[in-house]
């Protein structure tokens, strides 16, 4: 609750000034995170961390690019080229050591942080809102898996192409040279996870929702050649994993509530996992259409864009999640989740201006008590003592070929964790 605090203290002063600029919106961003997130620097590794973490040869660095993310096979096969580059840069600086791994998924989480604070501006937000929604959106659970398990910055790495994509794509003027940069920024997205392959609608809906801007036709052919690398991605996709390439379908309905329901409702990881989503998930999508309706009705033209937008987004965003046999909204919802924080700024945005931001920024407090405590506990969970730490990598020690595929220094790092943090 301390932390909870502080952040709820930062946010306040954050939003008091009148002129938020870029590098204010980045203090604060940072600040935030590293109140969330910064133990995460004292975490060590878990699960696949100790296959990343390791130098590879040129060859091997090389067929990244054309092939599994992992050369060696021993990780979940994925296309992934920038990830593994990312992991590579990683030991250059770092060598084996977690500390400089963690920090790294930090920094990425607070340019994710900016990214979404340019995004919603060239939304049509003002600063002090668009601020708030990219606060939230880092302090939301579901951005804690990115933030503090160093494998999972795969959804931190591709959310910062993504977005950065679209804020090019909004950009005005528009020309051949933001054109390249968005095709370029979207390739680098689908290099880092599959999820990017939802960009092209995603960004047909941001136009749409976007104030007016110059050039549109030259915005919609910028997508369409994106749409058709996107098919070629596709494609070649599913030539490399034939086997992965479907979604999981059986129990649609239990499966969807449960990756539904965190998105609006903030849950602790540990805590998503006994809550009967089904049960609680009419009541929370009444409450969302109601929200819509009263927008809808009252709000300004902007607020109601932008909420059907995030609607939208979550819709689009989501599918890909349901290619695990196991969809884990917590694990993977990170960019889905920016959806529900355009909500936020829309109803934000509907407010009265007189009472927007006093008494004092009461919605901004509302919102850091309500998000932190389970965004901490969910970035605790990759921790020492943590459940996702202890089952992730208790269950690798009771692999009897797991140490056999480790280099050397990893194995000596595992075995030292074992015993320090292991039952």
């Amino acid at each position: 609750m301390l932390v909870a605090v502080a952040v709820a203290a930062l946010w306040t002063l954050a939003l008091l000034r009148r002129r938020v600029g870029s590098a204010w919106a980045l203090g604060a961003i940072v600040a935030t995170v590293a109140l969330l997130y910064g133990p995460s620097l004292q975490y060590g590794f878990v699960s696949d961390d100790f296959y990343f973490a390791r130098p590879l040869s040129a060859p091997q660095m090389a067929s990244t690019f054309y092939g599994n993310w992992e050369p060696l096979g021993q990780g979940n096969a994925h296309f992934r080229p920038l990830i593994a580059v990312a992991f590579q840069l990683d030991y250059f600086l770092w060598g084996p050591r977690p500390r400089g791994y963690h920090l790294t998924n930090l920094a990425v989480m607070a340019l994710a942080g900016l990214l979404s604070f340019t995004l919603l501006r060239r939304l049509g937000a003002r600063e002090r809102p668009a601020l708030l929604g990219a606060l939230v959106w880092i302090a939301h659970p579901l951005a804690a898996s990115a933030a503090c398990w160093t494998s999972e910055r795969t959804d931190s790495v591709m959310a910062v192409w993504y977005l950065a994509a679209l804020v090019a794509l909004l950009a005005e003027p528009f020309r051949l040279r933001e054109a390249l940069v968005v095709l370029a920024c979207s390739l680098l997205a689908l290099g880092s996870k599959e999820m990017a392959a939802t960009l092209a609608p995603v960004g047909a809906l941001v136009l749409w929702a976007a104030p007016p801007r110059s050039a549109r036709l030259a915005r919609v052919r910028t997508l369409a050649v994106l749409a058709g690398l996107t098919a070629v991605y596709v494609v070649a996709w599913m030539t490399l994993f034939p086997s992965k390439a479907h979604l999981v379908l059986s129990g649609l309905g239990g499966k969807l509530a449960a990756a539904l329901l965190p998105l609006f409702v903030p849950l602790s990881y540990e805590r998503a996992g006994s809550v009967r989503a089904l049960a609680w998930l009419p009541l929370v999508a009444a409450a969302v259409a109601g929200l819509g309706v009263v927008l809808a009705r009252r709000g300004p033209p902007r607020a109601v864009r932008l909420f059907w937008l995030g609607l939208g987004w979550v819709v689009l965003t989501l599918p890909p999640v349901f290619g695990l046999r196991d969809p884990d909204i917590h694990r993977l919802g990170f960019l889905v989740c920016w959806g529900a924080v355009l909500m936020v700024v829309a109803v934000i945005l509907a407010l009265p201006e007189e009472a927007r931001w006093h008494p004092p920024l009461l919605m901004a407090c509302a919102l850091a008590l309500l998000l932190v405590p389970p965004a901490v506990s969910s970035g605790q969970a990759w921790g020492p003592g943590g459940f996702a730490f202890v089952s992730g990598n208790g269950w690798k020690l009771n692999d009897p070929t797991w140490e056999s595929r480790l280099s050397p220094e990893m194995r000596r790092l595992f075995r030292r964790q074992a015993r320090q943090y292991l039952p």
